[in-house]
């Protein structure tokens, strides 16, 4: 039925003995949200198949990472399993193991993906790894932590938390939620126990929005979220890319704290367009916007007009 497109239709379907929702990767918490509630006979169920894609896929998170719902059965079924299995696609198989092993577990294993296809960030992760960029990073005292922001409204806002050490942008924490009002987050970036330099955030910070009585700039420095600098609009998208790129061989990130901002920078994309036969102009929205477009803040915004204290700084060990 498509529940993306028929979401009312669908909530006001009865009786349904089996929903089967099939390629579940790509179903969204949102989408799920309407789907269980419609469910409600007596006896039905709600059948789940799905590719395991990316770890943060919210499919994969509820039913695989996370304690699956009551009454759930979850079964991992691979080729192996398969006694139907055809000779063409074993030598199909077989030679994808021995040209893009990385592929063949992906594609006949069920293992998570590392990098989306037409991952716009990938070459420079990929390069980052390779140079052990990408690992535990100590947060040091003495060093003020800048943060840049994406700003959600029904998607997630993002948050990323960095220290300036020389010419090294280290990024030492990360955290992302939806739904949630301005105060929560206040209080999360107030909780932990860094010593704050400037907030970059977005233009739609200056924003009153509807229901506000006054903007959201505003409501953040009564929270204690001070001081803040809104980081301009770039014309086209592919501006804040490049700023980023360009800056991507200086970054260091902490491998653990910023895990899932490292998967939003691994998986932001450009879709590929079978038609054209070739990828999309614009980065395509998904879950992975909001982590890429809060660290192009950084990118746009951030100059080094304070640099690292001259001081040998003393480790601080972060949970």
């Amino acid at each position: 039925m498509g529940v993306k497109h028929n979401p009312e239709e669908i909530k006001s379907t009865e009786g349904i003995d089996i929903c089967w929702i099939e390629e579940a990767h790509s179903l969204t918490e949102s989408s799920w949200d309407i789907i269980d509630p419609t469910i409600r006979k007596e006896g039905s169920e709600i059948w789940v198949t799905f590719n395991p894609r990316f770890k943060f896929d919210f499919i994969y998170q509820y039913f695989i990472v996370n304690d699956p719902p009551e009454n759930s059965w979850v079964q991992e079924v691979s080729f192996p399993d398969n006694p139907f299995f055809p000779e063409p696609l074993r030598v199909q198989m077989e030679r994808m193991a021995k040209e893009d092993y990385e592929k063949y577990e992906y594609v006949w294993l069920g293992k998570l993906k590392k990098l989306a296809e037409g991952a716009i960030f990938g070459t420079q992760i990929i390069e980052a790894r390779r140079e052990n960029r990408i690992c535990a990073v100590p947060v040091l005292s003495g060093v003020e932590v800048h943060t840049f922001w994406d700003l959600g409204r029904n998607d997630h806002t993002a948050i990323w938390f960095m220290q300036n050490v020389g010419k090294e942008y280290r990024f030492i924490d990360y955290y992302e939620n939806r739904l949630k009002d301005i105060e929560h987050y206040a209080r999360v970036v107030k909780a932990k126990p860094y010593m704050y330099g400037t907030h970059y955030m977005p233009h739609d910070v200056e924003h009153i929005m509807l229901g506000m009585k006054s903007s959201r700039r505003q409501q953040f420095k009564e929270g204690g979220i001070d001081p803040i600098k809104t980081v301009d609009r770039v014309k086209v998208k592919s501006e804040g890319i490049e700023s980023a790129r360009r800056v991507f061989p200086s970054i260091w990130i902490d491998e653990k704290r910023c895990e899932r901002g490292i998967e939003c920078l691994s998986n932001y994309r450009y879709e590929y367009n079978d038609d054209r036969d070739t990828h999309n102009l614009a980065p395509h929205h998904d879950w992975a916007s909001n982590g890429a477009d809060a660290f192009m803040q950084f990118a746009q915004g951030y100059r080094d007009t304070k640099r690292a204290t001259r001081r040998r700084p003393k480790q601080v060990s972060i949970a």
